[in-house]
């Protein structure tokens, strides 16, 4: 399906319903990161056992945080298909983000706390590498799943 110049799907991985973001045109998501996205769902216990682990070792806060419940993989890069983020929300009401290069977790924090007017929290560890616009869709897509439900 596409959403705001985003594929979003979802697929069932072991008793796991999996959603993920692939950028592309409009009539199709990027085929590069389709595959990529088909590899990395295929390990998908291993990885989020290693963005939690990563994000815990990097963020304090986050290892205080009992739960973290799994949002989405998002492929943004088509020039860069290995890289990727990986997407949590927290107990707490934050929403996490590993972010993966070359499939391998090199920055952590969080982005968006609910309650509050500050969307964007850059740890000295991810220093600006995603695309601020993105994430904002990607919110407004999970808060508001239907556009036209919101204008009734």
């Amino acid at each position: 399906m596409l959403v705001s110049g985003f594929w979003v799907g979802r697929v069932e991985q072991g008793n796991r319903l999996v959603r993920f973001m692939v950028v592309g045109d409009d009539l199709a998501p990027d085929i590069g990161l389709l595959e990529s996205a088909r590899a990395q769902i295929g390990r998908f216990t291993r990885l989020e056992q290693q963005a939690i682990g990563f994000l815990g070792a990097r963020e304090p806060q986050a290892r205080l945080v009992e739960d973290l419940a799994f949002v989405s993989i998002d492929f943004l890069r088509a020039d860069r298909p290995e890289d990727f983020e990986v997407e949590f929300l927290s107990a707490d009401f934050r929403f996490w983000l590993v972010e993966f290069e070359a499939a391998q977790p090199r920055h952590a924090g969080w982005f968006f706390e609910f309650g509050t007017f500050q969307p964007w929290h850059v740890s000295l560890d991810s220093v600006g590498s995603v695309d601020q616009s993105s994430l904002w869709r990607f919110l407004l897509r999970q808060l508001l799943p239907n556009p036209m439900q919101s204008a009734a």
